[in-house]
């Protein structure tokens, strides 16, 4: 026996339109092509079967894989004529934008690029083509975005470029240096967060939204963001730890809970059976967090993921070292850290007092 893993290494997609990607289908391990090819001005994934591994025999399976390899040359040359189409005037940039947004299995990926649709046809209307998008039209867009959503800019911007920097790579637009270097200085927004004495009111504070409450307050002493609380089950909680992965970054990461992200868990076992906490969408968590936050008295702008911004804090304050909070938080580099991290007045004074003695 042998690693069907290992094997697939000789297989290498970067560089080639079509790629070469494996699954497990009953049980088996099949190689197939994944494409895409325009119809009626639309852009359309496709996938094709192309062999199945034995995963028993190592060296048939080279061969097959070897033969695969070959035969994607071939299968490129006939598919020329299918990649040249999307260079047609007729190829949406709307259908191009939902193309790309259904990639992400993430829901609040792909909501940011559904969202930015939306900007699209405020500024340029439905029908905009893949072939109005050159240097003015970009420029122009970076105005009418700024304007358009003043402290969240430069998400949909980065939302666009990604658009753009794809359509280049399948040549879907004329490649160009200025698209390539498009750039829109980003908005420094503050990055709220509540302290601990805040935390702890709202931890006993009785609400009809005790179930958001509860996941409000773990991600407080965690730092898992929505994406991970609404997937979060029981059990991913082994030994006192909660063992996930994360789903923005795919990094997995192994946090030993906290005493009263212990207390929410037994609370929340009473009432669920499966997933630790019950949460419907992105929009009702927000809505019904501010709603907990009012309640407590607390009249700054406070969202749900400042659960995050306040856990990263927390730990600043603390004095824990700021690669530990970052192993913590699953960032991928220090530098997304420190933008958690809020160095209070008291702290900057303690400092100078180091200093001083």
């Amino acid at each position: 026996m042998y690693e069907i893993k290992d094997l697939l290494k000789k297989i290498i997609n970067t560089g080639y339109k079509v790629k070469i990607n494996h699954r497990v289908v009953n049980g088996q391990h099949i190689l197939f092509f994944n494409y895409r090819k325009v119809e009626d001005g639309k852009m359309i994934q496709m996938s094709k079967r192309i062999a199945k591994l034995t995963g028993k025999n190592k060296r048939e399976d080279i061969e097959i894989i070897n033969e695969v390899i070959i035969e994607r040359v071939e299968f490129e040359k006939n598919l020329e004529k299918e990649f040249e189409k999307p260079k047609d005037k007729n190829l949406s940039f709307l259908d191009f934008i939902d193309s790309h947004s259904d990639r992400y299995k993430i829901k609040g990926t792909g909501q940011n690029y559904k969202s930015m649709k939306k900007h699209i046809i405020a500024f340029s209307g439905e029908d905009t083509l893949l072939s109005d998008i050159d240097k003015q039209y970009c420029l122009k867009f970076m105005d009418f975005i700024v304007k358009a959503v003043p402290k969240s800019y430069s998400l949909y911007f980065t939302c666009f470029k990604s658009l753009i920097n794809r359509a280049i790579d399948e040549e879907l637009i004329q490649d160009a240096t200025y698209l390539r270097k498009l750039n829109i200085k980003p908005y420094k927004s503050k990055r709220n967060y509540l302290t601990e004495a805040e935390i702890i009111a709202i931890y006993n504070l009785e609400t009809e939204h005790e179930n958001i409450k509860n996941a409000f307050i773990f991600s407080c002493y965690t730092g898992l963001r929505f994406s991970d609380l609404s997937a979060l089950r029981f059990s991913d909680i082994i030994d006192n730890r909660v063992y996930i992965k994360q789903q923005k970054t795919g990094n997995v990461i192994a946090l030993k809970l906290h005493k009263t992200a212990l207390e929410i868990i037994e609370k929340q076992r009473i009432k669920q059976k499966d997933k630790v906490f019950k949460i419907p969408s992105y929009c009702c968590w927000n809505r019904k967090v501010k709603e907990i936050i009012k309640q407590v008295g607390i009249t700054r702008h406070i969202t749900g993921h400042c659960a995050r911004h306040s856990f990263g804090t927390l730990c600043a304050r603390k004095n824990i070292n700021p690669l530990v909070i970052q192993q913590m938080m699953g960032h991928g580099d220090l530098k997304t850290t420190m933008e958690y991290i809020n160095i209070s007045g008291e702290q900057l004074d303690e400092a100078i007092d180091k200093l001083s003695n």
